[in-house]
């Protein structure tokens, strides 16, 4: 992993668990966000460790780029 996004490019504050999107934060059991500061842009290897047990999208929340 990376830090964050270093332009001002918008992103989509709900995003796939995919290589070069950004995690903002972690959902915890009352499925409150706490966000990370600064968010960490995501790699391969993160999300193959994320995707063992529950759906990533269910822990963590991504950002990418909007379309």
């Amino acid at each position: 992993m990376s830090s964050g996004p270093s332009d001002a490019g918008r992103t989509c504050p709900s995003a796939a668990c995919e290589p070069g999107a950004i995690l903002l934060g972690l959902v915890d059991a009352g499925d409150r966000v706490g966000y990370l500061s600064p968010p960490l842009r995501i790699d391969e290897e993160f999300v193959s460790r994320a995707r063992r047990g529950r759906s990533p999208e269910k822990r963590f929340r991504f950002a990418a780029p909007c379309v």
